[in-house]
């Protein structure tokens, strides 16, 4: 005599499969679900794609979409090309050096972006030194992070020595490139003054040692040598507005760029 099946009619095994007593006679898809958490084989068995539920569009689809849309306009439709143009300009882990300097302006920092030709000098003077690696890349090496370490000596109405610490994003992709190796660098971090800088008021009493600096920076190189590039950069101590000091200093300068 043989014995009932304790799982129903659902889970009862072909009489004709032979050995094979585990094969589920009906398909998952008529397995219902009230019988489906007691049923072993409907349990182990993945789902069809008639049973599996439509998946909803993703909003990661449209960004994709959009980027897709913007690669001509960021000249980033050639990828291969890109990455053998830039290889030389952002190899990861790659140390830097930089020299330069120059002269200070009592100018707003908005003025000096604003009208560059039309900039006032100072007696302040700069010479800085920096070093850094290049951290991080996207777009195939059009766009690199990198860190860099400052040290500046300031004379002229004061002296005193700048330490700073700044992470930088640098875009490498110009048209022009074939001809000149440009780039264009925007860093931020902090900057400490070894003492109070006169130059630099603050409206609610001395200045302050601790500021923020925000530096622009462009170098040019021949496609010949792409390690050794001409720098021109505005360095700039500030305040954020007064929030964490004073009124801030600039500072105009050129130099060189080094990367091995």
């Amino acid at each position: 005599m043989i014995a009932p099946d304790p799982y129903g009619e659902a889970c009862r095994p072909d009489a004709e499969a032979g050995p094979d007593l585990g094969r589920v006679v009906r398909p998952v898809s008529v397995v219902t679900a009230s019988t489906a958490w007691w049923c072993p084989s409907a349990r182990s068995t993945p789902p069809t794609s008639a049973t599996r539920p439509a998946r909803k569009a993703r909003p990661s689809l449209l960004i994709a979409a959009c980027i897709v849309a913007a690669a001509p306009l960021l000249g980033l439709s050639d990828a291969a090309a890109a990455c053998a143009a830039f290889a030389p300009m952002t190899r990861w882990g790659a140390p830097f050096v930089k020299v330069f300097g120059g002269f200070g302006s009592r100018d707003a920092f908005s003025n000096l972006l604003l009208s560059p030709w039309d900039t006032g000098t100072s007696t302040d003077r700069l010479v800085a030194a920096a070093t850094g690696t290049a951290i991080a890349s996207a777009f195939c090496g059009s766009l690199t992070f990198e860190w860099e370490v400052l040290y500046a000596h300031h004379w002229g109405s004061q002296r005193l020595s700048e330490f700073g610490l700044a992470f930088n994003g640098r875009w490498n992709k110009f048209p022009w490139n074939e001809n000149v190796l440009t780039t264009f660098a925007v860093g931020t971090g902090p900057s400490y003054a070894t003492t109070e800088p006169d130059y630099e008021p603050h409206a609610r009493g001395d200045a302050s040692r601790w500021l923020n600096q925000l530096n622009l920076e462009m170098t040019f190189a021949s496609p010949n040598d792409a390690d050794l590039a001409l720098l021109v950069r505005l360095q700039h101590r500030s305040g954020i507005f007064g929030t964490i000091g004073g009124t801030g200093s600039n500072y105009l300068s050129v130099g060189i760029r080094r990367q091995f």
